[in-house]
């Protein structure tokens, strides 16, 4: 991995662990360095895009070279840890549960099939990549789609395994 690409990885977990711990943006220290960071960055990626939002209000913004903050940029697999760390967030407030099929809120994972097959899928079995997705789906990846529509066509998409059934880490599966 480019070093410049872990340093901003590693800024952005340490400024999200911090905001999930209740930091404040008082208790944040001087961003000069995170700025250095992100020039370095800028220089050997031909650019880059920060945008820090803290109750609503924009606390730190910077961009240079080819890309603005309008720009969208697939995250893929860095966004894995802030899912988890969301859905779990929701799991503990009780208002998701591990275990329980998700077909209960996304009702097309059951229509017309096998309760034990897709209807069948857990957030916990979509959190460890036992979910039985595929790794790749080629047409969600069309940046108009909406997130209902993507969930909708990965819904109509084969399976590579019985859901529980075996490991298949991607993007997909998270």
């Amino acid at each position: 991995m480019n070093r410049n690409c872990s340093h901003l990885s590693l800024v952005s977990v340490v400024l999200a662990a911090l905001f999930a711990v209740g930091t404040t943006w008082a208790d944040v220290p001087d961003l000069a360095r995170l700025d250095a960071v992100l020039e370095r960055a800028a220089e050997a990626l031909g650019g880059c895009a920060l945008v820090l939002v803290h109750d609503g209000e924009t606390v730190y913004a910077t961009e240079s070279g080819d890309v603005t903050p309008d720009d969208s940029i697939a995250v893929a697999s860095a966004a894995k840890w802030i899912s988890a760390v969301a859905l779990l967030s929701l799991v503990g407030e009780g208002l998701l549960e591990l275990d329980a099929p998700l077909s209960r809120l996304l009702p097309y994972l059951a229509d017309g099939g096998d309760p034990d097959f897709k209807a069948g899928i857990t957030l916990r079995m979509l959190l460890s990549h036992t979910s039985g997705l595929p790794a790749v789906v080629p047409s969600l990846y069309a940046p108009t789609l909406t997130l209902a529509e993507c969930a909708e066509r990965l819904a109509a998409f084969p399976f590579d395994t019985q859901p529980g059934k075996g490991f298949r880490y991607a993007d997909l599966p998270m």
